[in-house]
């Protein structure tokens, strides 16, 4: 299997942990928590582990020219990257078990509007970084042999 389809693969299960995380989420009471703590926990560990396989074979592909297109490309990626995890600390270290109980509408909003930056950043990964290991398959396939 190509390392694009098995980022897009990894993708596509964290797209799918993150709609049965959000699923979680309608009107009205808090469902088990223990069922919301298991599948945000599943999201973030494979997130986790995908941030962990994908970072080493991206940062291969840096030329070393910080003008250079893919450079500024994985630049962009690291930036976006950023800009995402303070909301996913947030939501960890702000929301324990009890206090997600209390206020379970407020977590529903911020937990929901998480996953949509998620969202847009696999979005994002899909149209922009998984067509860069396309056109540069030859380094990373040299690199993961």
């Amino acid at each position: 299997m190509s390392m694009t389809q098995r980022f897009k693969e990894e993708h596509d299960h964290l797209r799918a942990l993150l709609d049965a995380y959000v699923d979680l989420m309608g009107p009205g009471t808090c469902p088990q928590i223990d069922e919301v703590m298991r599948r945000r926990l599943a999201f973030a560990t494979a997130f986790r582990a995908h941030l962990a396989s994908e970072g080493p074979e991206l940062e291969g592909l840096r030329t070393g020219d910080a003008a250079h297109p893919v450079d500024r490309l994985l630049d962009d990626y690291g930036t976006r990257m950023r800009d995402i995890m303070p909301g996913y600390q947030a939501l960890i270290r702000d929301w324990t078990p009890q206090r997600l109980e209390a206020d379970w509408a407020t977590y529903c909003r911020a937990a929901r509007a998480q996953a949509r930056r998620y969202l847009d950043f696999l979005a994002w990964e899909d149209a922009e970084i998984l067509p860069l290991l396309d056109q540069h398959r030859d380094r990373v396939s040299r690199r993961s042999a």
